[in-house]
């Protein structure tokens, strides 16, 4: 198919990080930049977005972040930490009352959105490399980072698999290759539900379809229920609505059968030519218990 016509799903990857790691940003935009050509052909379209982005509004800062880029949209989170966590952004923690730095409510954001739904795809990374200075660092967001990740050990409140890196070219290879990985899972995963909706939806029209037969049709397949098949006569009418119930999957013929050996005008025992399938039963149970559900409301309406 021609890409210029080519239906793409976009993929949002949302980036949240403090101020003294904007050398790996932009080392992660230019690995979205060389991916987009893998990534359209699995039929995505990648875009990465962060806060700046965000157009001036009224409101606390985070709450204008999550309005303006709702995290519901994002299919894939990088979170990348060094010596800083962020500033102050208006929004508090439930249990301890303390106010969140931006980055840390987005890292959270992602993790309670994963815990319910399954989505997004969370990336964290830690830097493992000494300060520029002494004065990068502040000991109050060290503090507040290392308790962060104790709660993304295994025994903490939302375990996490962080990536330790030492210097952003590290950090460039390992996003890469994992953004690519991802990208094949959730290409797998988009694959997989399309094949589940289609197995559905094959479910719905083999139960659906046979509602919209002709009279005739239907009550070849009751007959065939209730084997009430012995005095058929031939016909081409006969056959061709045969022919019609096999292309739906809801009869079956029998080995070394052929509906078009019925002879016109010939008695002939439907049961001898063809057979229900697993299918053709179910319509069969399913009418039967609707005729009976309208037998018993008619009965109602009489008394």
């Amino acid at each position: 198919m021609n890409a210029s016509k080519r239906a793409f799903q976009k993929i949002r990857v949302f980036v949240a990080c403090p101020g003294d790691v904007e050398d790996e940003k932009e080392r992660l935009r230019k690995a979205i930049d060389s991916l987009r050509f893998d990534a359209e052909g699995r039929g995505f379209f990648l875009e990465l977005a962060e806060w700046r982005q965000c157009v001036p509004d009224l409101g606390r800062p985070q709450d204008v972040i999550f309005r303006e880029l709702n995290p519901e949209s994002w299919d894939i989170f990088v979170g990348i930490l060094w010596t800083r966590f962020g500033s102050p952004c208006g929004l508090y923690e439930a249990e301890t009352h303390r106010e969140l730095t931006g980055t840390e409510a987005e890292l959270l954001k992602a993790i309670e959105i994963y815990s319910a739904h399954g989505h997004p795809r969370v990336l964290i990374y830690r830097s493992t490399r000494s300060p520029k200075s002494l004065k990068d660092v502040n000991a109050t967001q060290l503090i507040a980072i290392d308790d962060f990740l104790k709660d993304c050990e295994s025994n903490g409140k939302h375990p996490a698999l962080v990536k330790l890196y030492e210097e952003p070219d590290e950090f460039e290879r390992l996003v890469s290759e994992h953004l690519r990985k991802t990208l094949a899972s959730l290409e797998l995963e988009e694959v997989k539900r399309k094949q589940d909706w289609q197995q559905d939806h094959l479910k719905v029209m083999q139960l659906v379809l046979p509602l919209l037969l002709p009279k005739e049709e239907q009550q070849h397949l009751m007959n065939l229920g209730i084997d009430k098949t012995a005095d058929y006569r031939g016909s081409h009418s006969l056959r061709s609505e045969l022919r019609r119930l096999h292309s739906m999957g809801l009869l079956e013929k029998h080995r070394d059968r052929h509906i078009g050996d019925i002879k016109d005008n010939l008695t002939v025992n439907l049961s001898h030519c063809v057979y229900l399938t697993k299918a053709g039963k179910e319509w069969v149970r399913i009418i039967r218990e609707s005729e009976e559900t309208l037998a018993k409301d008619q009965r109602k309406d009489e008394g």
